[in-house]
């Protein structure tokens, strides 16, 4: 018996050339611009730009937190990942943290310390640190 499943992209990951990335970390096929999916960039090589645990973790955070920003691109470094808004700042990440840990800490730090006006002026902020946040 064959079971043929479609491929569903999570994001495009671009290196050289930019590819489709499924949760999965698999790349597959290539997409047209403009793209319509928020962007991946970085990652391990060419051939397996995410692990299997890195896509988990991207795609659980960007589940957990897109009610609260929206993200137009991703840039992974070893287990630092950095998540840049629409609006332009960053979100640092690690991603041997849970994800739904640093996902909360971003919501109370945007509910009770950045009103909508400060973030027009932000730069980032910082949710790698267990028990604390960071923000300029």
């Amino acid at each position: 018996e064959i079971i043929i499943e479609e491929m569903s992209p999570l994001a495009v990951w671009c290196y050289n050339d930019c590819y489709f990335i499924d949760k999965d970390g698999v790349i597959f096929g290539q997409p047209e611009e403009p793209f319509k999916l928020a962007i991946i960039r970085g990652g391990r090589d060419s051939k397996s730009p995410l692990s299997k645990e890195e896509a988990t973790f991207i795609l659980e955070l960007w589940q957990e937190i897109k009610e609260t920003v929206n993200i137009k691109e991703v840039y992974v470094k070893e287990n630092e990942i950095d998540l840049i808004t629409n609006e332009k700042w960053i979100i640092k990440t690690i991603s041997s943290e849970k994800s739904s840990l640093q996902a909360e800490k971003l919501r109370l730090v945007l509910n009770e310390k950045i009103s909508e006006q400060k973030r027009k002026e932000l730069e980032y902020i910082d949710l790698r640190f267990e028990n604390s946040v960071y923000y300029r």
